[in-house]
Order: C-alpha cells, then sequence, then structure tokens
C-alpha cells in the first residue's frame, strides 16, 4: 500500500474522531443548557405559587396579581425553549390547570375573600406545579437517559 493511503486513511480516522467528539460535546452542553433552563423554570413555578399563596391569604393586591399573571405568562415560552432537541412534551393541559388552581377562583374579583393558609386551595396549587414538574422532568429523563 503506498504512503499517501495510509496517510489518507490516518487522517479519516483522525476527522471521523474529531467529528464524534464533537457531536457527543454538543449533545452535553445541550443537555446541559436544557437542564438549567428547567431548573429556572421550577424557580419562577416556586415564585408563583409563593405569590398566589401571599395574594389568596393577604388583601388580593393588584400588584400581587398583575405579577402573578405576567410569570405565568412567562412559562409556556420557557418550557418550549427547554423543548429543543429531542426532549417531547404536551404541557398545554397541565399548564392549563396550574393557571387555573391560581386564578379561576377569588382572583381580581370584587368579592375576594382572604383564604386561610390551612385551605385546600393551596394544596391545589401544589399539586398542580408537582404534576406539571413532574411530567417535564418524565420528558428530560425520556430524552436524555443517563
Amino acid at each position: 500500500m503506498p504512503s499517501w493511503a495510509g496517510q489518507s486513511i490516518s487522517w479519516i480516522v483522525i476527522f471521523i474522531g474529531w467529528a464524534v467528539v464533537n457531536y457527543q460535546n454538543n449533545c452535553r452542553e445541550t443537555r446541559k443548557e436544557i437542564r438549567a433552563a428547567l431548573l429556572d423554570l421550577y424557580k419562577l413555578l416556586d415564585g408563583i405559587e409563593d405569590a398566589a399563596f401571599e395574594y389568596h391569604t393577604k388583601t388580593g393586591d393588584p400588584v400581587i396579581g398583575r405579577k402573578i399573571r405576567r410569570d405565568i405568562q412567562q412559562i409556556s415560552s420557557r418550557i418550549i425553549m427547554a423543548r429543543r432537541g429531542p426532549m417531547k412534551i404536551d404541557y398545554a393541559k397541565l399548564l392549563a390547570a396550574f393557571r387555573k388552581s391560581i386564578t379561576y377562583d377569588n382572583f381580581d374579583s370584587a368579592k375576594f375573600v382572604a383564604k386561610s393558609p390551612q385551605d385546600l386551595f393551596f394544596d391545589t396549587i401544589s399539586e398542580s406545579k408537582r404534576n406539571l414538574i413532574f411530567t417535564l422532568e418524565i420528558a428530560y429523563s425520556n430524552a436524555y437517559p443517563r
């Protein structure tokens, strides 16, 4: 075999090795970015839950209500950012349930009545948040198995 053939094969093997390593690094970085985006989303959901607790247990402050509505509007776009790549998830019903658990009853109402901190209403909010997070985590685990 001529020496140029051996050198060509070496360069081809080096290029293929580089391409594989580059692909694996890109996948790892994407996975890390999506994990970070999900963790930021979970912090946002916790903040919304805390604000909803404050809103519904106190005076129904319209400033807090506005913040809750604004933050809820950010959830969908953050999930869309996390869905890039192989992550597949149907989240519309879960997001609607979370939003509804906070804003459907006693929100922006002229008949607002402060709720007791022990009210089951807050369990509904926590449960809908947990369901959304659980579904996102399952989708992440399916897209990026260990």
